[in-house]
């Protein structure tokens, strides 16, 4: 063999390698976020419930009323466009929380709280579109919170990233997690502002479908929507706000 086909076989035996190193980090990110599923699912109590029935009730509501006439105004459907956003990112919100990346977690949970907070502008006609909704309008003292899902999602406090994926000091030696590592404390905190946006977004579609059909959820899913409240109050979610994504 050359020089020339020995160098071209070291550089295919490298690709190979790193393309299996890029499966392995990615198998290695969905098996430990799997374990952490299973721990964050124990450490969640009622507000589990919760979240499930407030997704089922959403489901059920969109499909009985999608696509049936109403009546609509330039108000109504901006606020059903925000509500249609919000039900797209449930999962990918719940994932990120429940699966351990609470870094990405506070990103998702910051849009949702803009969405919750943008509908609230439209009803009081002080949207503007284009703007970052303010989160002022933020229900039950929530927008309390931005600042501390902004500094995570922006990275913006050592602390916080220190907390999330630093390690125990190895002598001089700082390591990091490159897999995500299930924290009790920040996982039932950012489970709980989601579902409590969950839970307003339920609300909120209620009053929707009030204004566009003269009547609003089935007094079934009215009942899931207290039922989901008292949860929430139960643990603590509703009262006073705390910083989400510290010990």
């Amino acid at each position: 063999m050359s020089g020339k086909d020995s160098e071209l076989a070291e550089l295919k035996a490298e690709a190979v390698a790193t393309i299996q190193a890029a499966c392995d980090l990615l198998g290695n990110l969905k098996i430990e976020g799997k374990k952490n599923r299973e721990k964050s699912k124990s450490a969640y109590g009622a507000v589990l419930e919760a979240h499930a029935l407030m997704t089922g009730t959403l489901q059920k509501a969109f499909l009985r009323k999608n696509g049936v006439p109403g009546k609509t105004t330039e108000q109504v459907s901006q606020r059903l466009l925000l509500l249609a956003s919000f039900v797209h990112g449930i999962d990918l919100c719940e994932t990120s929380i429940s699966e351990g990346f609470y870094i990405q977690a506070a990103a998702l949970l910051k849009q949702e709280l803009e969405t919750i907070s943008a509908i609230e502008e439209v009803k009081g006609g002080k949207r503007k579109d284009g703007k970052t909704p303010n989160v002022k309008y933020a229900p039950w003292s929530l927008g309390q919170l931005y600042g501390a899902l902004n500094d995570a999602a922006h990275v913006g406090k050592g602390n916080v990233l220190q907390t999330i994926v630093g390690m125990n000091p190895r002598g001089e030696a700082q390591p990091v997690s490159l897999t995500p590592r299930f924290i009790k404390d920040i996982a039932v905190r950012l489970y709980g502002l989601h579902t409590a946006l969950l839970t307003r977004a339920c609300w909120e579609l209620d009053c929707l479908y009030c204004e566009l059909y003269g009547e609003g959820l089935t007094d079934v899913e009215k009942s899931t929507l207290l039922i989901a409240l008292q949860c929430l109050q139960r643990d603590g979610v509703l009262g006073i706000p705390e910083d989400p994504m510290t010990q």
